[in-house]
């Protein structure tokens, strides 16, 4: 649609300009002001002058346009990078760190635990990384991100859960920025909140409670 728009607005640039030519043209020879040609000119200038402000309009929509496919291209740059991602690595790495992994997900189960195998920790250590960096990343790209803060806080809030993670991450807090470490401790604080999460409706319930807290709207607030 975007697209479109703006080879409607290079036609009527164009006409513009061939009218703004012609009115010239004849302005400078028109020696009459009651003449037929000066009242034609006239016409002319004002045709001029309306089809230059649609065109200033038509730019401006073209301009919101752009700017919410930009958006949407974001919005999927950030789900694939800072979800997909990881549940793909989840999936490679479970049979290296099955403990670690099913310990993220306590409200559906998708990974049993195995009680007869120990987790790998270079895995359990890749794992972690990714789930912090997908928290900085979440917070790099909020603003151009339509997904809702809910629905991210949903997930994370099930990572926060284990506390396997969140001591990793107390391990690991000086290798990423004060305001990933913030989030992330509020993370794990209302993973916390209350008790564990134990079904979907404790969940949204808690994501939401998440997203109205004051501290997370300031830190997202002051994130550039």
């Amino acid at each position: 649609m975007a697209i479109k728009q703006q080879y409607i607005f290079l036609i009527i640039f164009a006409v513009v300009i061939s009218l703004m030519i012609i009115t010239s043209i004849f302005y400078n020879e028109v020696k009459f002001d009651k003449s037929h040609i000066s009242v034609f000119v006239k016409m002319l200038a004002s045709l001029s002058g309306i089809m230059i402000a649609y065109g200033i309009f038509l730019t401006a929509d073209v301009f919101e346009n752009n700017g919410k496919i930009a958006k949407i291209e974001q919005t999927y740059k950030v789900i694939d990078r800072s979800y997909l991602n990881v549940v793909d690595k989840m999936r490679k790495l479970y049979p290296h760190a099955p403990n670690f992994i099913a310990s993220l997900w306590p409200t559906k189960g998708l990974f049993p635990k195995s009680l007869n195998k120990n987790d790998d920790p270079a895995a359990v250590l890749e794992l972690t990384v990714m789930m912090l960096k997908s928290f900085e990343d979440h917070m790099t790209g909020h603003k151009f991100d339509q997904t809702g803060e809910d629905v991210w806080a949903a997930t994370f809030l099930q990572w926060g859960s284990s506390d396997e993670f969140m001591g990793h991450w107390k391990d690991l807090y000086p290798s990423f920025k004060k305001k990933t470490n913030e989030y992330a401790s509020l993370i794990f604080e209302y993973a916390r909140k209350g008790g564990k999460i134990k079904n979907a409706d404790e969940l949204a319930q808690r994501a939401q409670e998440f997203s109205s807290d004051p501290r997370v709207k300031k830190l997202f607030s002051n994130v550039k």
